[in-house]
């Protein structure tokens, strides 16, 4: 039996709280981070090439951070997931014992 998978709705509400506070966590550090490189200003400078370095650091910044923001939104996703599967899980269990009670009720 040590294939067992045990489940239980108090499980999956403690991952997604738990994933919940990585996310929140995770949000933190990244705006702080984008704060700081905020704080940096253009040091590349205005001339010619500070233009053309200042376009390619957008670029990379840009995507980098709409990377990031996605995989965040898909983390919080999942923690949304994690909790309707412990409310599934919940009220099958619930139903699941009361049919079982029916059924001993009859039996008698």
């Amino acid at each position: 039996m040590g294939d067992e998978l045990r489940v239980s709705d108090a499980d999956l509400r403690r991952a997604a709280d738990r994933l919940g506070r990585a996310i929140d966590q995770m949000d933190g550090d990244l705006q702080a981070f984008k704060g700081e490189l905020a704080g940096f200003g253009q040091p590349w400078g205005g001339d010619d090439i500070g233009m053309l370095i200042g376009l390619c650091y957008q670029g990379a910044y840009d995507l980098a951070m709409d990377c990031y923001d996605s995989n965040l939104d898909e983390l919080d996703s999942f923690a949304d997931d994690l909790e309707e599967m412990a409310d599934n899980y919940k009220g099958s269990e619930d139903l699941s014992e009361i049919e079982v009670n029916k059924i001993k009720e009859i039996l008698g």
